[in-house]
């Protein structure tokens, strides 16, 4: 440009600069606004994958151990409730019509519980029938992580431990 030239703009461009500075900043916000929900949602579901695996854990753990002193003494009651690694366990032993042993287990952690139920035949020792597995929630009022039995096993009935 030569010395005294004077530059003008073309009429209406004076805010355009502004506009799309502000587009810009706004698609920044929003892209950062998704993954910021990304991440947050990636980490409730790592939460509640690792509470299922201890849970599951837990109450496996815990059939298992009946089910071995089952292959010992068929008799046995089940396992009293104990603390065991991040939580609680506990087992009763049921007998179910057709000849069948019913087993429910129960791991708990974080008020959350797992009940797996194993229907059982126990002719020439334990074999697993069929499995029942269930994840409930924390019950309103609870303050601990504690399992309760709301019944005793009875003949011809299923335990009612965590239900």
């Amino acid at each position: 440009m030569a010395r005294g030239t004077v530059v003008v703009s073309a009429r209406g461009e004076e805010g355009a600069a502004l506009v799309v500075a502000l587009a810009a900043v706004s698609l920044m916000a929003a892209t950062i606004l998704l993954l910021a929900v990304m991440v947050e949602s990636r980490r409730d579901t790592a939460a509640y994958d690792r509470r299922g695996l201890v849970l599951s854990e837990l109450a496996d753990g815990v059939v298992a151990e009946t089910l071995a002193e089952l292959a010992v003494q068929p008799s046995f009651p089940g396992v009293a409730e104990r603390r065991f690694g991040a939580g609680t366990i506990h087992s009763e032993v049921g007998i179910a019509t057709s000849g069948l042993t019913v087993v429910t287990g129960v791991g708990a952690a974080d008020g959350w519980r797992c009940v797996v139920v194993v229907d059982v035949l126990m002719e020439g020792g334990p074999r697993v029938v069929s499995m029942n597995r269930r994840f409930l929630p924390p019950r309103a009022g609870d303050g601990d992580a504690s399992v309760t039995v709301d019944g005793a096993v009875r003949r011809g009935r299923r335990p009612t431990a965590g239900r």
